[in-house]
């Protein structure tokens, strides 16, 4: 039950992130495919990929549950708020036929089927998955680099910084910290929520954005330049995180 609380107060915060995020972006006066780019990097970040590899390095097989938990609500954001966005602002034909066949939805049904019977996979099988998700990582960032545009970068950072300043410090300070004091997170549940909760705009955004003819090199721009402004962001989260919730990183 607690893990789960986890993934309740998770949930809480990123419909508050994106809610916030959605005021703002609504009121911009660009064109629908670009303000749709936009909401889908609001509503999602990082903590798969990116979260799963930090929480494992600050808290081990602890850090890395916790993290996964943390994640669950993407998967809810994911399949309900960025869908209805792709509905409202790309091209949506077929999109039903996709949501059902949406390979996260039953990947993470097997997680926890093997999590709860307590079924564990040997060694080798484990280092193939972890190969598996590296090489997945580094398709992923060559994609969006193909995709890339100086010129849009550069043109778009006004929009990657918002996003950068929502997702990366004001989030996690000013709604996640409060968070993890009502729902009385602390120690490694406090860290890992409130690094969960400073990660950068996901990677989706620009799959979702190819895919459904929205604004693919916006959403490469502010993928590429959230990700780099985290690198310096995170480990200051992490810093002082930890001494927030005393906890040696």
């Amino acid at each position: 039950s607690g893990l789960f609380k986890i993934t309740f107060f998770s949930f809480l915060y990123e419909i508050s992130v994106f809610l916030i995020g959605a005021v703002v972006i609504l009121k911009l006066n660009i064109e629908n495919k670009k303000k749709g780019t936009l909401l889908i990097g609001a509503s999602s970040a990082n903590t798969g990929f990116l979260g799963y590899s930090i929480a494992y390095t600050i808290g081990s097989y602890q850090g890395l549950v916790r993290a996964v938990f943390f994640d669950l609500s993407s998967l809810l954001i994911l399949m309900t708020v960025v869908f209805s966005i792709v509905a409202k602002y790309g091209n949506a034909k077929g999109i039903k036929k996709e949501l059902v066949k949406f390979p996260p939805f039953y990947a993470i049904i097997a997680g926890f089927f093997f999590f709860f019977l307590h079924i564990s996979f040997p060694n080798p099988v484990l280092e193939i998955f972890d190969m598996a998700k590296k090489g997945m990582i580094v398709c992923v960032m060559v994609s969006i680099g193909l995709g890339l545009s100086f010129k849009e970068t550069f043109r778009d950072f006004k929009y990657s910084s918002f996003l950068a300043f929502l997702r990366l410090i004001g989030a996690p300070v000013l709604i996640a910290l409060p968070i993890c004091y009502v729902a009385g997170f602390k120690g490694i549940d406090g860290l890992i929520f409130l690094v969960q909760s400073a990660m950068p705009v996901a990677y989706s955004t620009y799959i979702f954005s190819d895919i459904y003819n929205m604004d693919r090199e916006m959403a490469a721009s502010i993928v590429f330049a959230v990700t780099v402004l985290s690198l310096i962001t995170l480990p200051v989260m992490v810093y002082f995180g930890g001494r927030i919730f005393s906890i040696q990183t």
